[in-house]
């Protein structure tokens, strides 16, 4: 009995010491550098090396909304992964920001990521051009076809 009130008194007044005094933990900022960012309409890609054991990576539109987000383990400290099912605009700036996972302060570490907005250089050679009038025929022949079977159907159902 009396061993147990002596172990109270020790460990109680630790207990309460550590709620009120709490141990403050920091996470230690490990360096993050990325080496490419590129975009398309539908995701962003990122590449770069840290210290860390894992990244966590933002792209954020001009108005600073979290547009998407996604974490990645790092290879002998080299990380590389696409943030998908983005619908981002051509034309528009984009920023990332990279973070250690463990803990730490979002880092800007790219001012921007520029969609470039599609030349008729860039479009295929298929695509028609202004004045084409060749695939607005081939759609009213496609059309005739399935027209010219109902009429010759709904000929043979009153005879």
């Amino acid at each position: 009995m009396k061993r147990s009130k002596i172990l109270i008194g020790i460990i109680a007044p630790v207990i309460i010491s550590l709620f009120l005094f709490p141990i403050k933990a920091f996470a230690l900022n490990k360096t993050v550098t990325v080496s490419t960012a590129t975009a398309t309409t539908s995701g962003v890609s990122v590449t770069g090396t840290t210290e860390a054991l894992a990244v966590i990576i933002q792209v954020r539109d001009a108005s600073d909304n979290i547009l998407g987000m996604e974490s990645v383990g790092t290879v002998s400290g080299a990380f590389s992964t696409s943030v998908t099912g983005l619908s981002l605009a051509e034309g528009a700036t984009y920023t990332v920001f990279v973070a250690d996972y463990e803990g730490g302060t979002w880092t800007k570490v790219n001012t921007g990521v520029d969609i470039p907005a599609q030349s008729d250089s860039d479009l295929p050679a298929r695509a028609p051009k202004t004045g084409d009038s060749l695939l607005p025929l081939i759609m009213a022949l496609l059309l005739m076809v399935p027209g010219a079977g109902l009429c010759f159907t709904a000929v043979k159902k009153m005879r």
